[in-house]
C-alpha cells in the first residue's frame, strides 16, 4: 500500500527500526499481508494519539480499521 498521507502520529524510520522486529514476531504463519506493516501500525499510534474511535480511521493513509484492530488487539 502507498502512504498517501502523512500524519504526525506516523513513525519514521528509526522507530520503525526498533519496532519491527517485535511486531514481525507477533502472529502465525499463513498468508502475506496485504498491507504493510508500517501502515498498520501507523494507524494503531493514529488512534491512540488522537482518541478517535476504530471506524473513524482515516481512509486516505490506512488500511481498513478492522485489520487495523485486529494487530491491535494481539
Amino acid at each position: 500500500m502507498t502512504v498517501i498521507a502523512s500524519y504526525p502520529t506516523d513513525m519514521n524510520d528509526e522507530q520503525l527500526m526498533v519496532v519491527r522486529p517485535i511486531w514481525e514476531r507477533v502472529g502465525k504463519p499463513g498468508r502475506p499481508l496485504r498491507y504493510d506493516l508500517r501502515s498498520i501500525f501507523n494507524g494503531c499510534l493514529y488512534i491512540i494519539r488522537e482518541g478517535w474511535g476504530w471506524r473513524s480511521l482515516a481512509k486516505d493513509a490506512y488500511p481498513p480499521w478492522t485489520l487495523v484492530y485486529r494487530h491491535f488487539q494481539r
